[in-house]
């Protein structure tokens, strides 16, 4: 009886010091993924960011043409405040798309702060659990029980080697 409570706690103390790790590692996988989607959501918006300064330039070579060829004098105040207002509104979409990329990235590296610093109480939790083993262990008796002891017993003698395996006194 002993010897199975003994086993018992010894399996369940391997089950502990098993699934601690799991856990400690699924956290650390875990930080590593979201630095990742930072890096993408990142990039990501850096090309958002391009893409939308490409379209602006388009949108204003084209409204630079329709004035050139509207026989307006593209110096006049009324063109020259319509490219103004067109050059800050595609900034402003720029910087909007960077400034998003930059706040996604930053809450992806946070998600993966978090995770790193809960591998500390994972394996406090761990610790925890497994000094509750040892307790019950040393209330049940302290003693180790045979299944793990070390057995002795004498080398087997010259006759026991020659006798036949099925061979009985």
């Amino acid at each position: 009886m002993a010897q199975a409570a003994g086993a018992a706690l010894a399996i369940q103390a391997i089950g502990t010091i098993g699934s601690t790790m799991a856990q400690a590692n699924a956290a650390d996988a875990q930080a590593q993924a979201a630095e990742q989607e930072a890096i993408s959501v990142k990039q990501a918006s850096e090309s958002f960011e391009r893409q939308a300064r490409r379209r602006s330039g388009l949108i204003m070579g084209q409204s630079r043409a329709i004035v050139a060829a509207s026989g307006i004098d593209p110096s006049s105040r009324s063109a020259v405040l319509l490219d103004l207002d067109n050059a800050r509104q595609a900034e402003i979409e720029a910087l909007d798309i960077r400034r998003f990329g930059q706040v996604s990235a930053a809450g992806k590296r946070y998600q993966g702060t978090l995770a790193k610093a809960s591998i500390p109480g994972i394996y406090l939790g761990g610790a925890a659990q497994g000094g509750s083993i040892l307790s019950t262990w040393a209330t049940r008796g302290g003693t180790v029980p045979s299944v793990f002891a070390k057995k002795k017993t004498a080398p087997p003698s010259f006759s026991d080697l020659n006798r036949p395996s099925n061979y009985t006194d």
